[in-house]
């Protein structure tokens, strides 16, 4: 009698244990689950989708000067995500100029401005969907320009010269190439040159503007004799 009962109770206790193992591990289960929806859920309660990286943002042009147009040229790996839409927010100095949909900035600049771009993927404008690029504004050439171009009276070739430069640097002018005898008068921004009796063909002219912060631009023409 003594070996039957104890053969009779020990089926119970592994009922028992099961019930308690399946209760435990439903639980846990449960747990796990609710763990992952609250881990992978927004404060909506949708699926927060995956931000699709650009491949490139790129500025055009690569060095902007004062006065340029900049553009941002967005570029993705697939072509289902370059027709994402996109939104645009640019700074000057840190300083919000203005906020569209569109890829161009035209506003005025200087030298040594901080220009940033902060790209919006999607319509609204989440800060975690976003990527910024910043580039500074360089030093601008001079420009130069040929005008009053004549021979005179006794047969002397005169040129003047206009030259400007957009960030208000002085500007100097040097002859680098000429006929021989052309000089040039940086401060009247003239050449003159007395062609030798019979001179006749092309003759190359170079003309280098720099401004006082170092920017140079080679201005070159030819000079035709008949």
């Amino acid at each position: 009698m003594k070996i039957g009962s104890r053969f009779r109770r020990v089926p119970a206790r592994i009922k028992i244990q099961i019930y308690g193992i399946l209760v435990i591990g439903l639980f846990l289960l449960g747990g796990a689950s609710w763990g992952y929806d609250s881990a992978s859920s927004n404060l909506t309660g949708m699926a927060t989708p995956l931000v699709q990286l650009p491949k490139s943002l790129d500025f055009e042009p690569e060095r902007p000067v004062a006065g340029d147009a900049i553009r941002v040229r967005v570029a993705f790996e697939t072509e289902l995500a370059q027709r994402t839409p996109l939104n645009y927010r640019w700074k000057v100095n840190d300083q919000v100029i203005r906020e569209s949909m569109s890829p161009e900035f035209v506003n005025p600049t200087k030298r040594g401005d901080v220009v940033e771009v902060t790209v919006f993927l999607g319509d609204n404008r989440d800060e975690a969907r976003a990527f910024r690029k910043l580039v500074r504004v360089e030093n601008s050439p001079p420009s130069i320009k040929r005008n009053d171009e004549r021979m005179d009276e006794n047969g002397q070739y005169i040129a003047r010269f206009e030259i400007s430069d957009q960030d208000g640097d002085a500007v100097t002018l040097k002859l680098q190439k000429g006929p021989e005898g052309m000089t040039l008068d940086p401060e009247k921004r003239e050449l003159r040159w007395s062609p030798p009796n019979g001179a006749k063909g092309t003759f190359p002219v170079q003309v280098l503007a720099a401004d006082s912060a170092g920017a140079k631009i080679l201005y070159s023409y030819s000079l035709t004799l008949k």
